[in-house]
């Protein structure tokens, strides 16, 4: 793992033990039964005033994921140099560099 982020530079990037420790929890995660996981990771995708059937339909797409098929993404999104990327998608949504 190279540890790179999402940030535009050396100072942005996890270290590779923070990186390996990130895919440790999600791969523990995804090969659990969604109900004891799936609850946690709502905070960081919804806001607490959402309402309850989009809750309700968040929960029912992401219990239909296939662990090793997530696994593999997130190695390959671990292993991604994606400040480029990011760049970019900030540039075509209208976004200050840096945001």
């Amino acid at each position: 793992m190279n540890g790179r982020g999402h940030g535009f530079g050396p100072q942005d990037q996890l270290p590779v033990e923070e990186v390996e420790h990130r895919i440790q929890r999600v791969r523990e995660d995804v090969t659990a039964a969604p109900s004891q996981w799936l609850p946690g990771y709502l905070s960081g995708m919804l806001t607490a005033s959402a309402p309850p059937g989009m809750v309700e339909q968040t929960l029912t797409l992401m219990s239909d994921i296939c662990p090793q098929a997530n696994l593999t993404m997130l190695r390959a999104m671990a292993n991604a140099d994606l400040r480029g990327e990011v760049r970019n998608f900030l540039r075509a949504a209208g976004q200050p560099r840096g945001a």
